[in-house]
């Protein structure tokens, strides 16, 4: 068992993560329109294989003075979210991995995954040959307001909601 990776789950905990954030964001305003807009990404790569989450967030907020009386406004969130998880999700194989002994090999000489331990199998064999769930979620929220000043002290306001989730979730061997 000379120069085989030993199975440590501290050592799972401690591996390298890339966790990469972008934001951008504009604002600006003249006399008849207000707007911000910004945008996010957010990358990290999880503590095991098969584990990552992926966000994009897009929202623009506009706000329109139509007349005296009247203005309009538009708050949007676009949301994209993709996450790979391992079956059974990443909270089981972690507590796994914490319990085993770090004196089993994750492989043997012949390329095999190594037993594990009498209190738990070989968690990272698990998360390797079980395959992962790919989840998939899109959302859209809005709110659309108008708002109307018939008179100085008076404002009579509508508000539209709009909410919209698609999700899927794709097994993947």
């Amino acid at each position: 068992m000379e120069n085989m990776p030993m199975l440590n789950g501290r050592k799972i905990y401690k591996k390298n993560r890339i966790i990469n954030n972008n934001y951008l964001s504009l604002s600006g305003n003249n006399e008849r329109v207000k707007y911000r807009f910004s945008a996010s990404h957010d990358f990290q790569n999880g503590t095991l294989p098969n584990n990552k989450y992926n966000r994009i967030i897009l929202k623009p907020d506009m706000t329109f003075h139509i007349s005296e009386k009247i203005d309009a406004r538009a708050n949007i969130q676009y949301t994209e979210t993709y996450i790979d998880a391992p079956q059974g999700g990443t909270e089981i194989w972690q507590t796994q991995a914490m319990r085993v002994a770090p004196i089993y090999s994750v492989q043997n000489q012949l390329g095999q995954y190594g037993p594990g331990s009498s209190m738990v199998n070989n968690p990272i064999a698990g998360v390797y040959q079980s395959g992962f769930n790919r989840q998939k979620y899109k959302e859209l929220l809005g709110i659309f307001e108008l708002t109307y000043k018939p008179i100085e002290d008076l404002e009579l306001k509508g508000i539209f909601p709009v909410i919209r989730l698609i999700t899927g979730v794709k097994t993947v061997s």
